[in-house]
């Protein structure tokens, strides 16, 4: 009833603040389709608040992602989604393991990062200048990681054996904890990638490879970002997707006044 009040007054900008928030997954999908069909039919600018990675990217035109008033990173969901400019973007955008570490190799833009703590080096595609000595963090989602039998794990950066700690069965893909030189990774297997009867268990040994985008395919990408700031794991996510047209300036004073100091 608020919506079509606020839509009756044929508004430039309507301003969205989690309103799915208490729906259940189905409902909230559903009534996120209706509020993007209306937004369609009436062609007008939504600034719409929302802190589910989903909602943001299935509904938005365009994402801003902010931190304590300030935007931290603006654009696509294909271009935040693929392209994080930092460790707190990734962490939001679903990239399960973030590995804070030292750049020891640069080459062609692919960097070869020892992650602290343990021998494990992983090369990522670097998102900014990058020097050897230079502390970077490196991340890749869980489904980035290449399952294999450990005997048969060549060496290199970013191939390394692990154990399994726990697998959670999830019918079309299967999440692992595994722990690799002590450092705990989240993996995602799909199950048609594997034999029925061999869905990884606790206590096996596999061999498992991360390599850089252009090594194989598009699918497959991690990169090396900024070292994180202190305190950056108590950072607030705040998304505000942003259903075009735009309206520049109006919408820039929009998201000043409500979200910054």
């Amino acid at each position: 009833m608020a919506l079509a009040r606020a839509l009756a007054a044929r508004p430039g900008i309507i301003f969205y603040d989690e309103p799915l928030s208490n729906l259940d997954s189905k409902l909230r999908y559903q009534m996120g389709q209706q509020v993007r069909a209306l937004h369609n039919q009436f062609e007008t600018t939504s600034v719409y608040v929302t802190h589910d990675q989903e909602e943001a990217i299935t509904l938005s035109d365009r994402i801003i992602v902010m931190s304590e008033g300030a935007i931290v990173q603006d654009g696509t969901p294909s271009e935040l989604y693929g392209r994080p400019n930092s460790a707190y973007v990734a962490d939001f955008m679903g990239f399960q393991n973030i590995l804070p570490g030292t750049i020891r190799a640069v080459r062609d833009g692919i960097a070869d990062v020892e992650v602290d703590g343990t021998s494990l080096v992983v090369a990522g595609v670097a998102t900014g200048e990058a020097a050897p000595g230079e502390r970077a963090d490196v991340a890749f989602r869980a489904a980035h990681a290449r399952i294999m039998p450990a005997g048969d794990l060549a060496p290199g950066a970013g191939r390394f054996r692990a154990d399994v700690e726990r697998s959670t069965y999830l019918g079309s893909a299967v999440n692992l904890l595994v722990r690799a030189d002590r450092l705990p990774l989240r993996v995602r297997v799909e199950t048609s990638e594997m034999a029925a009867d061999a869905v990884p268990r606790p206590g096996d040994e596999y061999g498992f490879a991360i390599n850089p985008a252009r090594d194989l395919g598009p699918r497959i990408a991690h990169f090396v970002l900024p070292i994180r700031g202190k305190g950056s794991s108590d950072w607030a996510y705040s998304w505000v997707p942003v259903l075009g047209p735009a309206v520049g300036g109006v919408l820039a004073g929009l998201v000043g006044k409500w979200f910054v100091g």
